[in-house]
């Protein structure tokens, strides 16, 4: 079986050792023969599905789909009118003004209409700290706004980015089915990808992994509209990796690359730059609407000395795994680097890998710093050093990826074990969602609780949109709930979560009497003293039809605040149209 060249212009590589120049291995050509019945297209579908469910089955069980990160431009068009009244005024509630890290607010998300732990906290990162990077918070927001969604669910947020995961992998499978590759190697990406990225980081840095991946696949294609899709939201979603499509550029101008196309010359090259130009615009237009304030695409130099001390220290600290996990990785990096420039004019694959190593390596501060222990740059070096495989395999180079592959077992154990830091109810703890409350005092729980809830914006009828698209979805109707405290002693915030507390809650029923959905609001935030009163909005998605609204209080321990006495709640109809 001959060695498919990494595209239609270039020449097999003479004396090297390739896959199909190794000695047989059975299992290997057994698994290269069971993929080629189903070829390219099949193993990508495959893959991708069988990924997909297990990485959902992660997010869901292991993560329990908490959620922390850039969330900030889902709201982003409507920033200028203020924080926190936008985010309340869709659904969101403050738990926080200010926290000590990069995010500017904190937000529960009780009222997410696809959530199902009612204790999940999301922090929202201004513009000026992560809005570069905009592709998936913006699809996300445009899908939940063609869905009528009144925030986007985070469910809804981390599904794109594990689809996209899955679809990486998927990809990288039917380009390996189609060069006569085994399967295997892409058993190193994907134990990296679930070892550093089972968090909701994580999944931002291993989704741009895989926009990578399908960039790599549309250079050595030569499929130049899918170059410049994938490429421009791999620049948009991960902004390091302006390298990475500048190599391309680079490329093209060399004549390196097989584009389909009719153009020529310097209209192709300067096609070509887009990906690399869109990222340096949106900063430019980020300095035009925040005047004032730092908006970078967060260039910097850090030191290598970080990096190889905690190869040092890992060893005296009991890190094995670790130290040896970065060792390997710095060695695959330098190979890696070696075999670009060896392979330089082979194939276009050198080149943009020449340009991206180079940034890794000089400019650490930008594309190799840490997300989760792990430098964001992980993935592309192993990506670039797999797709030069195609041209440029050695024993040393499968030795590398292996040794690398028995690390990331090694580490996933334990990096699975600490995800309970991510639980909803650590995230309180470590973040100090408390902290705005006016006392430190507990809550107990209410005897004889004496209060009054109102449906304030109540009306009976309210006609949906009647497009085809809305005829047959739900519309999320925004309750705005009012509670007044009229019990004798204040109602205190503390607990969150947990027994002992206090949120206003919403009942919906049909006309049969049955049962349609119960919201929860976020739990009080501050104490409240006899005779005030607290507001939330508590949006829920309904179909039409004619409804049965309740609305009360609720504290976990004793339940509804009208079930001991009707006076302690409202209810209304409500008719959609």
């Amino acid at each position: 079986m001959d060695a498919q060249p990494n595209g239609p212009n270039h020449s097999p590589v003479g004396a090297r050792i390739t896959m199909e120049d190794s000695a047989p291995n059975p299992i290997s050509d057994a698994l290269v023969a069971f993929w080629k019945r189903f070829g390219p297209y099949g193993a990508t579908a495959l893959v991708t599905v069988g990924c997909m469910g297990l990485f959902w089955l992660l997010q869901v069980f292991i993560t329990h789909s908490t959620f922390s990160g850039n969330f900030a431009w889902t709201l982003f068009l409507s920033r200028d009118v203020g924080i926190p009244e936008v985010e309340v005024s869709q659904g969101i509630t403050p738990v926080i003004a200010q926290s000590e890290w990069d995010a500017e607010y904190g937000y529960h998300l009780a009222n997410d209409p696809w959530l199902t732990n009612p204790d999940t906290v999301a922090h929202l990162d201004l513009p000026i700290h992560r809005g570069q990077a905009i592709f998936f918070p913006a699809l996300s927001w445009g899908l939940a706004k063609i869905a009528g969604l009144p925030i986007v669910p985070p469910r809804l947020f981390l599904l794109l980015h594990w689809a996209v995961i899955a679809f990486g992998i998927g990809a990288v499978a039917g380009w390996l089915v189609r060069r006569g590759m085994s399967l295997l190697w892409v058993v190193p990406l994907a134990t990296s990808w679930v070892m550093l990225r089972v968090t909701s980081h994580g999944v931002s840095t291993a989704a741009g992994d895989a926009l990578i991946a399908l960039t790599l696949i549309a250079v050595s294609g030569g499929h130049w509209c899918r170059f410049l899709i994938v490429g421009t939201a791999l620049t948009l979603a991960r902004p390091d990796a302006i390298f990475l499509t500048a190599g391309v550029t680079l490329a093209t101008a060399l004549k390196q690359t097989a584009w389909q196309t009719t153009l020529r010359g310097r209209p192709l090259v300067l096609l070509s730059a887009i990906p690399t130009a869109v990222p340096l615009l949106l900063v430019g237009v980020l300095h035009v609407r925040f005047p004032g304030e730092a908006v970078t695409l967060g260039i910097g130099l850090t030191p290598w000395q970080d990096w190889f001390s905690a190869i040092s220290t890992g060893f005296g600290d009991g890190q094995i795994w670790a130290s040896l996990w970065r060792i390997g990785l710095t060695a695959i990096a330098l190979h890696t680097l070696v075999r670009c420039l060896r392979n330089w004019g082979q194939s276009p694959i050198a080149t943009v890998g020449l340009l991206w190593l180079l940034g890794v390596i000089l400019l650490p501060g930008w594309t190799w710093q840490t997300t989760i222990n792990a430098p964001i740059a992980v993935g592309g070096v192993l990506l670039v050093s797999l797709f030069l495989t195609a041209i440029d395999s050695s024993a040393l180079n499968r030795g590398l990826f292996l040794a690398l592959t028995i690390c990331h077992v090694g580490l996933i154990q334990g990096n699975l074990l600490q995800v309970g830091h991510w639980s909803p109810h650590q995230m309180v703890m470590q973040d100090q969602l408390n902290r705005p409350i006016l006392d430190r005092e507990l809550n107990s729980k209410l005897v004889d609780v004496t209060s009054s809830a109102t449906w304030v914006n109540h009306t009976e009828t309210l006609p949906l949109p009647t497009n085809l698209w809305k005829m047959f979805h739900r519309e999320s109707i925004g309750f705005l709930v009012r509670l007044e405290n009229r019990t004798q002693q204040p109602w205190h915030p503390l607990p969150q979560s947990g027994e002992n507390t206090i949120s206003l809650a919403v009942e919906i029923r049909n006309e049969a009497g049955d049962l349609v959905h119960q919201q929860r609001s976020v739990p009080i935030c501050h104490s409240v003293a006899p005779g005030e009163a607290i507001e939330q909005v508590i949006p829920i998605a309904l179909k039409r039809g004619k409804y049965q609204v309740r609305v009360s209080g609720y504290q976990i321990g004793i339940g509804w605040f009208d079930d001991a006495n009707s006076a302690n709640g409202s209810r209304y109809v409500l008719e959609l149209k």
